[in-house]
């Protein structure tokens, strides 16, 4: 379900580097970030949208009550969509749009996404 969930963020947030969604997220881009209040209630709604998605993934999986890997996979999820959204602000408000924007959060959203799926184990090791 999580894996579910990740792949729809990742097709969602590829949809900001449209020509058409860029002129929006760049206004909602500069509203939020230039109101502290906005970025608080943002941070709630992220923290609601995380309780949601873990008790679905908690009732999908047969969770026991107060398991950890839901919430654990549900924050991984909306962590991926929240690196997105940011990613496609900065990028729209430094003036990009288009076919490659589109490709480049989808890329980077995939590669998020891989790495939530098959681990952390090798991701950061110290290089001799």
């Amino acid at each position: 379900m999580a894996a579910a969930a990740g792949s729809f963020v990742v097709a969602a947030m590829a949809v900001l580097g449209t020509p058409e969604a860029a002129a929006g997220v760049a206004e909602m881009a500069r509203v939020v970030r230039g109101s502290r209040t906005l970025q608080i209630r943002e941070q709630e709604i992220l923290g609601e949208l995380t309780a949601a998605l873990a008790g679905l993934i908690a009732e999908e999986t047969g969770a026991a009550a107060g398991a950890l890997e839901p919430r654990l996979a549900a924050h991984a999820v909306v962590g991926l969509y929240a690196a997105l959204l940011d990613l496609a602000r900065d990028r729209v408000l430094e003036g990009e749009s288009g076919p490659q924007l589109a490709a480049e959060l989808r890329s980077r959203g995939e590669r998020g996404l891989a790495l939530l799926q098959f681990g952390l184990a090798g991701y950061a090791k110290r290089r001799a």
